[in-house]
């Protein structure tokens, strides 16, 4: 495909989400809504981010699983902790892991997750990004998604942390190949975001 006729696929798809920006929803299949929702009825401080974040601005984006990013004050890491053994049946194990920093919990499993928990992204402050996030609502219940200007910032980070695990060696092979199609699809993600803040 030419260069041209990306821009003009990429210029369409971000015209056509604009538009739908108002009416825009996220997708919340299986355990991912009653989880949502009991976490937002716990008072737990969190946002949506990822694939399901995207969607929450009007990109058509494809995602099974649900990505979250907690904050880790004591209050929220046992509300969520609460939330993921009322909801998912989650161990008492991830209750230390939601204390730490640069942790990631997966929900059913680590190479199925339904549902993502993170502890951390990068130097970024939850705060920051929590006080500057937009509210989007999902069948009544209110969620927090990272401004556009976050969620660029977030896909930054992955972009650059799965390039340093590349180069670190932790995948061969099919690994390396499924690590380039995400970091492929972030960076489109980043463009089509970088086009809604014009």
């Amino acid at each position: 495909m030419g260069e041209a006729k990306r821009r003009g696929t990429r210029e369409c798809r971000v015209a056509q989400a604009i538009q739908k920006n108002a009416r825009a929803s996220i997708n919340l299949p299986n355990m991912q809504g009653p989880f949502a929702r009991e976490l937002a009825r716990s008072g737990a401080r969190f946002l949506v981010i990822g694939g399901k974040a995207l969607q929450s601005v009007g990109m058509e984006r494809e995602t099974v699983d649900l990505d979250i990013w907690v904050a880790r004050d004591e209050k929220t890491v046992e509300r969520v902790f609460a939330t993921l053994k009322k909801v998912c049946g989650a161990p008492d194990i991830f209750l230390e892991r939601l204390r730490s920093e640069n942790v990631r919990v997966a929900i059913p499993s680590e190479h199925n997750p339904e549902i993502d928990i993170l502890t951390s992204i990068g130097d970024l402050s939850f705060d920051e990004v929590y006080g500057a996030a937009n509210e989007v609502t999902w069948q009544l219940t209110a969620l927090r998604v990272p401004s556009v200007g976050d969620q660029i910032r977030i896909k930054e980070i992955a972009v650059a942390s799965t390039e340093a695990r590349i180069v670190a060696g932790e995948w061969i092979d099919a690994g390396v190949e499924e690590a380039r199609r995400v970091i492929a699809r972030d960076r489109q993600d980043i463009d089509f975001l970088r086009e809604l803040q014009r």
